[in-house]
């Protein structure tokens, strides 16, 4: 079964929206596909979702029978200009996700004023990009990619995409995949008794790693349905639990390679493939970056 039909396979199952009641249950079932499944599939899957709950927050429709990505990256290599007046879109786009898989995106870029917009734009035909050098997260056929000129639909006015309550939100969505895809690791780990006392102690301590994972989505979710209108409370969320997701991914990963050496990496490939995958999935959090803004949300009060 090949990337697309494994996702098609994934977005047909229920899933509750972002925010409406049921946002520890979407957390759980992201965290499942990503720990019992490929975390590519998963990745991409969330991608989808949270392109979805977009749409829900401008009030605007997707475009029928289709996947999307949520292309969003910056940094230097980004050089997509939108032209306002006659609704194209222009230039590169880095760590784009989906190349071959998905149908549409949803690009960040900026106008000639300078403006942040958000816009959905036809990418079914764009050219699988230069693979990268490590075999990690495969499967996303992700990389940078030339948009040149396309028709572009705005979602929302321009600097909807930050301003969003739910971008926050939806900041955890990455984070519970993550879990998943570190939680995989425990379950090969865990199949049985270890009969060394110090892998046995890596177990423990593997095992207390998953409990904390799982508990940390379900408080999340149960916040985000509490309180979903404060934006400053919702960003000092988002970047603890995505730090705590974070240093637990690694917990598990770090004891893995100490208690049981090369072997589990060199015997399996399923398993280097998703030691792998979490690692560089989990580069999407920002470290230092993230916990200094925490610290200026705290002495900001907005901290519980």
């Amino acid at each position: 079964m090949d990337v697309r039909r494994k996702l098609e396979a994934l977005l047909r199952q229920p899933i509750p929206i972002l925010a409406e009641g049921d946002t520890a249950v979407r957390w759980a079932t992201l965290y499942r596909w990503a720990r019992t499944g490929s975390v590519s599939v998963a990745r991409l899957a969330e991608a989808h979702l949270d392109a979805i709950s977009i749409f829900l927050d401008a009030n605007q429709t997707p475009e029928p029978d289709c996947i999307y990505g949520v292309w969003a990256s910056g940094g230097p290599s980004d050089t997509t200009l939108y032209n306002s007046e006659d609704k194209s879109l222009t230039g590169g786009k880095p760590f784009a996700s989906g190349v071959g898989v998905v149908d549409r995106a949803l690009v960040t870029a900026r106008d000639l004023d300078g403006a942040n917009w958000l816009l959905d734009v036809d990418v079914s035909d764009l050219p699988l990009p230069e693979p990268w050098a490590t075999p990690a997260l495969v499967d996303t056929c992700t990389g940078h990619v030339a948009l040149e000129t396309r028709r572009a639909k705005p979602v929302g006015k321009p600097d909807f995409y930050l301003d969003r309550v739910n971008f926050w939100h939806g900041a955890v969505g990455p984070a519970a995949c993550w879990a998943g895809a570190a939680s995989g690791i425990v379950d090969f780990v865990t199949e049985e008794l270890a009969e060394d006392p110090y892998r046995r102690a890596a177990q423990g301590k593997m095992l207390a790693q998953q409990w904390l994972l799982e508990a940390m989505l379900r408080q999340n979710g149960e916040f985000i349905d509490a309180d979903s209108a404060s934006a400053h409370v919702a960003r000092a969320q988002a970047h603890t639990v995505r730090h705590l997701i974070e240093r637990s991914c690694a917990t598990i990963v770090d004891s893995l390679s100490q208690a049981f050496g090369p072997r589990p990496f060199t015997s399996d490939p399923e398993l280097a493939q998703r030691v792998m995958d979490v690692q560089l999935y989990c580069r999407q959090q920002h470290g230092d970056r993230d916990l200094a803004a925490l610290a200026k949300a705290a002495y900001d009060g907005a901290l519980l």
